[in-house]
C-alpha cells in the first residue's frame, strides 16, 4: 500500500476497490512534489473529514492521478470546505513545472 494512503487510510476508499474506487492502484503519479502536495492536502482534510462525518457524510478519496499534466482527485461526499481544499491542491500542482515535480 502506498505510504500516504496507509498513513491517511481513513480518507481513502480502499475497501471498495477495485469496484468502487481506483485506490487499489495507489497514488497514480511519479511526481515527488505532487506527492508532497497530496500529503499536505491529507493533513488539511483530516479535521474537515471528521467534521463532515459528524454531519453524516462519509467523505472518501476515490482516485488520485496525474492526467494530461494536471492533478486529478476523485472523491465523494465532500463539503464546501473539502471542495475548496482539493481545488487549492490542484492549483498548487499546476504551478510546479514537469522537471521540478520529478526531481525535487
Amino acid at each position: 500500500m502506498d505510504p500516504i494512503v496507509f498513513k491517511y487510510r481513513d480518507l481513502f476508499d480502499v475497501d471498495s476497490a477495485p469496484w468502487g474506487s481506483a485506490m487499489h492502484f495507489g497514488l497514480q503519479m511519479e511526481s515527488v512534489a505532487w506527492r508532497e502536495i497530496i500529503e499536505q492536502l491529507c493533513e488539511r482534510l483530516q479535521p474537515l473529514a471528521a467534521k463532515a462525518k459528524s454531519q453524516g457524510l462519509d467523505f472518501r478519496i476515490l482516485a488520485v492521478k496525474q492526467k494530461f499534466g494536471t492533478l486529478r482527485i476523485a472523491y465523494r461526499n465532500g463539503t464546501d470546505e473539502i471542495d475548496a481544499e482539493i481545488e487549492r491542491a490542484k492549483d498548487e500542482a499546476l504551478h510546479i513545472s514537469v522537471d521540478e515535480s520529478m526531481y525535487r
